[in-house]
C-alpha cells in the first residue's frame, strides 16, 4: 500500500483557489443575472455528475441536499439547492467548474495556520472510520519517512481546539486525499462530506478498498486492494520491491 500511495502522489500541487473578492463580484449581479449564473452552474453539474455525486460535492460545500426531490432533474435540483447558499460559495463552485477564471495562490492557503502539517511535506488527508483509527495512525506513522505529512482526525487535533475546525483546516490545505473504504464508510456523514472536499477541490483522490469499492463520483478509480490484509504486512511486503 505505501508504495503504490507513493507512486499516485504527484510531487507537487497546485490546487488552491483564491478566494478573494468573490462578494465584491457577486454584488454587482443583479436578480436576473444571478439566476443565469446559477442556471449555468446547474447545466455543468447535470453534465458531468450523477444525482449522488452531486449531492457528495454539494455536502463538501455545505450545499444543502434533499431526498425525495419531487423533479427528476438534475438542472433544477442543483439551481434549489445552490439558491440556498452564499455568494462566496456558488462562485467558489463556479470556479471550480471552469465557468468563471479564478486565480490560484497556494501560499494564500498556506498561509491558514495548521500545526499538524510539517513544513515542506507533502500533505495527504487519510479519511476513515473511527473504528479504523489505530491502523490508520500507523499509515501515517509510515508515511513520514517518505516526506508525507498525513493528517489523522484522532491523532492530529489537539484537545483545546475546535475538532470540527481542525479538520476543515486539513481539507482546505490538503495536497490529496486517501478513502480508507469500509463497510459504513459510505453511510458516515463526515468520511462522506471529506470525499466530497476532495471531489469539489479537483485535487488527487486514492480510494483505499477495505471491503468497500469506490462509488459515486470516485467510481471511477480502481483503488488498492487492502481487503484482508494488515497495513503492517503490506509495507512490509511493498518496501521488500
Amino acid at each position: 500500500m505505501l508504495v503504490l500511495l507513493l507512486v499516485l502522489i504527484p510531487k507537487e500541487t497546485e490546487f488552491k483557489l483564491k478566494r478573494s473578492n468573490l462578494l465584491g463580484r457577486a454584488k454587482s449581479m443583479n436578480g436576473l443575472q444571478k439566476i443565469e449564473f446559477l442556471d449555468n452552474i446547474s447545466i455543468k453539474l447535470q453534465s458531468r455528475m450523477t444525482f449522488s455525486d452531486i449531492d457528495t460535492y454539494f455536502r463538501g460545500h455545505g450545499v444543502p441536499t434533499q431526498d425525495n426531490y419531487p423533479h427528476n432533474s438534475k438542472r433544477s435540483y442543483a439551481k434549489d439547492m445552490l439558491a440556498k447558499v452564499d455568494d462566496a460559495i456558488i462562485f467558489t463552485i463556479a470556479g471550480e467548474l471552469g465557468i468563471i477564471d479564478m486565480p490560484i495562490d497556494v501560499n494564500s492557503v498556506r498561509e491558514v495556520e495548521v500545526g499538524f502539517w510539517k513544513p515542506g511535506n507533502f500533505r495527504l488527508f487519510l479519511s476513515h472510520l473511527a473504528s479504523f483509527k489505530v491502523q490508520t495512525s500507523h499509515l501515517q506513522t509510515a508515511l513520514r519517512k517518505f516526506a508525507i505529512s498525513s493528517f489523522v482526525a484522532h491523532e492530529d487535533i489537539e484537545p483545546t481546539k475546535e475538532w470540527q475546525n481542525e479538520i476543515e483546516s486539513g481539507l482546505r490545505t490538503m495536497d490529496a486525499l486517501a478513502a480508507i473504504l469500509m463497510p459504513g464508510f459510505q453511510e458516515s456523514k463526515w468520511c462522506d462530506q471529506e470525499v466530497g472536499v476532495a471531489v469539489g477541490r479537483d485535487i488527487l483522490i486514492i480510494p483505499i478498498r477495505k471491503g468497500l469499492d469506490p462509488y459515486g463520483f470516485i467510481g471511477k478509480y480502481q483503488g488498492i486492494q487492502a481487503q484482508g490484509k494488515k497495513l503492517e504486512k503490506l509495507l512490509k511486503l511493498y518496501l521488500k520491491h
